[in-house]
């Protein structure tokens, strides 16, 4: 695949207090990257830097190619982005904000502009003033502007913010189909982990200003073994069964249900064990692990996310 976004030992230094140290990884293009980080982790330092906010005190970032550091102009064409929350003029018409966009780059045509609007969903209000939007509306549009013209990299802070459910779906909808459809690169920052777990294909972590780990969302593994969740009753005579039989397995009561970590070959034994000593089985199935909870195991903290 294609790395369109490349961090090369990126580091920041704030009056000598390292932000960030030496953070390196690679965003391909046509995924969707979700980027995580404690409190003061470096988030929001590090999106500010590959936009060109923020200067970086050592490493390069490299956007399809152009270096960031080398040649800011020619690889920020590539990227289309809203960085915390995005501003427009609000005395402007949503349509009047875009075509004033629109003047900055080459190219971006009517068609175009009418084009994004049917995207995210704003063709009955644009031409009411931007004043008169919700900030999910303002969301919208910003959205809209970022996508103009036609970006190989969309950056999105909090992009679900302040919009209902049913927007927070289409949103959604909308990054997945430029993703797959256009092959575009979106790299999302969010403190709804449900909503990433949702949209990203993989997500980065990053605490204390270093990289911590990145993983993919919905890794589907082929080990030998797995943990299977039984639901059976009586729950203490089919525990004392397992027990008996399968005690490496390490089979424990959560949530009145049996967990276990067993060998994939062994898991119709088990099932057999139990109806054939009058145990009804109602249930087994794979315990997977959310991403709030894989976020938790890899950083060891409870604390909020940004």
């Amino acid at each position: 695949m294609e790395v369109t976004v490349k961090l090369q030992n990126v580091s920041k230094r704030i009056k000598n207090k390292p932000i960030i140290q030496d953070l390196s990884f690679d965003v391909y293009g046509g995924e969707i990257f979700g980027f995580l980080g404690p409190n003061g982790a470096g988030k929001t330092t590090t999106i500010r830097m590959i936009v060109g906010l923020m200067k970086l005190s050592g490493g390069d970032i490299v956007i399809c190619g152009d270096s960031v550091k080398d040649n800011f102009e020619k690889a920020i064409r590539h990227v289309g982005a809203i960085v915390e929350n995005p501003e427009m003029y609000k005395y402007l018409t949503g349509y009047d904000n875009l075509k004033h966009y629109a003047r900055m780059s080459h190219g971006i045509s009517k068609e175009r502009i009418d084009e994004v609007i049917e995207l995210v969903g704003l063709r009955q209000r644009i031409n009411d003033k931007v004043k008169t939007y919700s900030l999910g509306m303002r969301q919208r549009l910003g959205l809209a502007q970022a996508l103009l013209h036609r970006p190989k990299v969309l950056i999105l802070d909090e992009p679900t913010n302040g919009l209902d459910p049913q927007g927070i779906r289409e949103i959604r909808d909308y990054l997945k189909r430029l993703s797959r459809e256009e092959g575009m690169t979106v790299i999302v920052s969010s403190h709804l982990l449900s909503e990433m777990e949702m949209m990203c294909d993989r997500f980065c972590i990053i605490q204390n200003g270093k990289l911590v780990d990145i993983q993919n969302v919905h890794e589907v593994t082929e080990e030998e073994e797995q943990r299977i969740s039984l639901t059976v009753e009586p729950l203490p005579k089919a525990l004392k069964i397992i027990k008996e039989q399968y005690s490496n397995c390490e089979p424990q009561i959560v949530n009145e249900v049996i967990e276990l970590t067993i060998a994939n070959e062994l898991v119709p034994n088990v099932v057999k064990s139990l109806v054939l000593q009058e145990c009804a089985v109602y249930r087994v199935a794979n315990v997977t692990v959310s991403l709030e909870e894989k976020f938790l195991q890899i950083t060891g903290t409870g604390g909020q996310i940004q």
